[in-house]
């Protein structure tokens, strides 16, 4: 008996509570899918990986600076001056980066204001994260490695678009952590 009953109330009212439900689930989507809300100010662009996948990798991440560290060359010093940024805004950090998928779009919100640093950082998996951090790419307005990083400015509700770089995992086996100074950065 009760069974009987619990399939004609089923059937009388599952459907029409999943048709409500599926139209109130519509209306509260804003239809983002993978891109930013229009009008979030940040930079948008894509990041093209090369070299071999190293087995210690945690994450790939693109991050942005406000400021770089100009004449900071020592390890220590660099960190100070990472978790500094870190905890006053200064350093923004986008989403995991997929490790296999060769070229692949980003998005990072930004606050309005001069960033003067984007790159590309790999993250290992060991127990001391930030030492052994490594710069893979930044952005230099080019494809070129050798380039010298480029600052960006965001504009209040407005993105920069194509702001692309190239990701060489072959870095992570360099000694220095950053490698812009060694391009010369001013």
């Amino acid at each position: 008996m009760r069974l009987a009953h619990f399939k004609k109330y089923c059937s009388q009212w599952l459907i029409p509570l999943a048709a409500l439900s599926l139209l109130v689930l519509s209306a509260c989507y804003e239809g983002h899918g993978l891109e930013p809300p229009s009008g979030q100010p940040g930079i948008d662009g894509q990041v093209t990986l090369s070299g071999d996948l190293p087995d210690s990798t945690q994450q790939i991440v693109v991050v942005a600076l406000r400021h770089f560290p100009h004449g900071i060359t020592e390890t220590q010093a660099l960190i100070s001056f990472m978790t500094q940024a870190y905890l006053t805004g200064d350093m923004i950090l986008g989403d995991t980066l997929s490790r296999f998928t060769p070229v692949q779009a980003y998005h990072l919100d930004l606050a309005p204001g001069v960033w003067e640093w984007i790159v590309v950082a790999w993250f290992p998996r060991i127990d001391d994260y930030l030492t052994g951090v490594k710069e893979l790419g930044a952005y230099t307005g080019s494809m070129d490695e050798t380039a010298v990083p480029l600052a960006i400015n965001i504009i209040e509700g407005s993105r920069l678009t194509d702001i692309d770089m190239h990701a060489n995992l072959n870095h992570v086996h360099r000694t220095l952590p950053f490698f812009a100074w060694e391009g010369g950065r001013p």
